[in-house]
């Protein structure tokens, strides 16, 4: 009874018999020709490399768009949500298409993110939309407070504690006056 318990599975006898994720290993460094040939062997496979183009491959033609293309997309796009979601589909389209979303922000937006950026200790970002030339001084991006003033930048990090924020806007010009207070 023993040796019921510790004996193996028989292992796959052929390509056929391989399961879903051995072909994946497989099939990945092929390329999209192989992969159509090899989908001509029989049911199986074809079923398989369809899937598998369905999935992995034919997904995938966006990544090797070059940048001017999305650069376009990204403007095509008319919500700022969408240029955010087109951002974090990759690491290469979150540093192009960010870029464009700080850069239209401080052009068209009056740099309303350089607050969210404080609020949030966003330090990379403040710094980008501070040399795309955003004003360290806005007041737009939140709401009027209880008393009827937008804060600015210096006054959300100041009130979440964010130091190296504070020192950074202050590095950049921004003034401890407003036309009254801070907040």
């Amino acid at each position: 009874m023993a040796e019921k318990a510790h004996r193996k599975s028989p292992s796959p006898r052929g390509l056929l018999e391989l399961p879903n994720e051995i072909l994946l290993e497989i099939v990945f460094p092929l390329r999209i020709a192989d992969l159509r040939r090899l989908g001509s062997v029989n049911h199986k496979f074809q079923r398989f490399t369809v899937d598998y183009l369905r999935r992995y491959v034919d997904k995938v033609k966006i990544f090797s768009l070059p940048n001017e293309l999305l650069l376009a997309i990204a403007q095509y796009l008319g919500h700022q949500k969408d240029r955010s979601c087109l951002a974090r589909a990759s690491r290469r389209f979150y540093l192009l298409v960010m870029d464009y979303i700080l850069r239209c922000n401080v052009r068209y937006g009056g740099s309303s993110l350089l607050n969210y950026a404080a609020k949030r200790n966003l330090n990379r970002m403040a710094r980008t939309i501070l040399y795309a030339g955003g004003d360290v001084n806005t007041q737009r991006g939140f709401r009027p407070s209880v008393i009827g003033r937008r804060p600015t930048p210096l006054a959300t990090a100041a009130l979440h504690g964010h130091e190296g924020m504070v020192k950074i806007l202050l590095e950049t010009g921004a003034s401890h006056f407003i036309d009254g207070p801070l907040l």
